[in-house]
């Protein structure tokens, strides 16, 4: 697991999901053969798969740290100037056949009903607000034939796991200990105490 990945985890943990990463669903589709109908199957990669009771989390995660940042490139409709090799890294999020089968698979393989499912993308670092706004806008409400995401930044992911890091909890995590550790040592500051 990449290591915003596991800050991410700790964010999920915090809602009370049991979390997997980095799972693969088979997804059958059509290959671009002109001359005969060929099918061939594909593992999708999830980064992280969240489940409790009432809900399973599919979510996708972007740190970006060190580069340009999340831009509305990689959306389909999103940007004037497509940019294919971006959309595919947010395959969940652009292309509806993938989506829907991978919910399915996700259904089929942990037992949830397609309505328990909520999409997410977490994203360490935007490329501006304005491609935060853009992108959390177009995934609340996306083009025909997909589902809705929910975006969620990096403050919003830093609560969440800052909300497990009081002073009286204990949370066998080494994001928590360090953050812990750190705390003890007056080299943060939190309003979360």
């Amino acid at each position: 697991m990449e290591g915003f990945e596991h800050v991410v985890k700790v964010a999920l943990e915090a809602e009370q999901f049991i979390v997997a990463g980095n799972l693969k669903f088979p997804v059958k589709r059509q290959t671009r053969k002109a001359a005969y109908e060929e099918m061939q199957e594909h593992g999708y990669e999830v980064d992280l798969v969240g489940a409790r009771a009432d809900k399973l989390v599919l979510a996708s995660v972007k740190s970006y740290f060190g580069s340009h940042g999340v831009s509305e490139a990689g959306f389909c409709g999103l940007s004037k100037t497509p940019h294919p090799k971006r959309e595919k890294g947010y395959i969940l999020f652009n292309e509806p056949d993938v989506q829907q089968k991978l919910i399915a698979a996700a259904c089929n393989r942990f037992g949830y009903a397609p309505e328990q499912v909520e999409l997410r993308l977490y994203v360490g670092k935007f490329r501006s607000p304005a491609a935060q706004q853009a992108i959390t806008e177009h995934l609340a409400h996306p083009p025909a034939g997909l589902r809705p995401a929910q975006v969620i930044g990096l403050n919003e992911i830093l609560d969440r796991v800052l909300s497990v890091a009081g002073p009286k909890t204990y949370f066998n995590d080494p994001v928590i200990m360090t953050l812990k550790a750190l705390k003890h040592a007056d080299m943060i500051n939190s309003a979360k105490k």
